[in-house]
C-alpha cells in the first residue's frame, strides 16, 4: 500500500536527489501504480514544514497523514502549505472523536471507485491502556 517505508526514527538519510532529511526511509521498495498513503509522526510540523516539502516531492503520495503536529489556531494554513495537497486539519475536536483521542478522519470519494475511509490516530506514551477502548468506540461509530 505504501511507495516508501517512513519511520519516526532520528536516523538521517540521503536519497540521490535530496538533502538529508529527519526522516528516514526505506528507497528499496519499486515504483507502486495506485492509490498511495503515508503517515509520519512529525514532531512540531513548522519546524520541519521546508523538510517535509522535500520530502514530498521526492515521494509524492497522494495522502499523508501527520501526527504530533503541534499545531494550534496561531498557525496559519500558508505556513504548512505544500504545493499540490490540500490541507485537513484537526485542531478542535470534531463531534464523533472522542475529546481525548487525537484522531482525524476523513472519506475520500473518487471517480468510479467505492468510498475510502482515512483514519489516523496519534497515542502518546504512556497512555493508559483504556483509550483502546475509546478508539473502538470510534472505529464502531464510523
Amino acid at each position: 500500500m505504501f511507495d516508501k517505508e517512513i519511520s519516526n526514527s532520528p536516523a538521517h538519510c540521503s536519497t540521490k536527489k535530496s538533502p538529508k532529511i529527519p526522516f528516514q526511509v526505506n528507497m528499496s521498495y519499486p515504483k507502486l501504480k495506485g492509490f498511495k498513503i503515508g503517515h509520519l509522526n512529525i514532531a512540531t510540523l513548522p519546524k520541519h514544514i521546508d523538510e517535509l516539502k522535500l520530502f514530498m516531492k521526492e515521494l509524492s503520495f497522494d495522502i499523508l497523514c501527520k501526527n504530533e503536529t503541534r499545531l494550534d489556531n496561531t498557525i496559519n494554513d500558508n505556513i504548512i502549505k505544500i504545493p499540490g495537497y490540500d490541507i485537513v486539519r484537526r485542531d478542535n475536536n470534531i463531534e464523533i472523536i472522542p475529546d481525548n483521542l487525537e484522531s482525524i478522519c476523513i472519506e475520500i470519494h473518487k471517480l468510479k471507485s467505492k468510498p475510502i475511509l482515512i483514519v489516523t490516530w496519534y497515542r502518546p506514551p504512556n497512555t493508559n491502556t483504556s483509550i483502546l477502548n475509546d478508539f473502538e468506540t470510534l472505529l464502531l461509530k464510523l
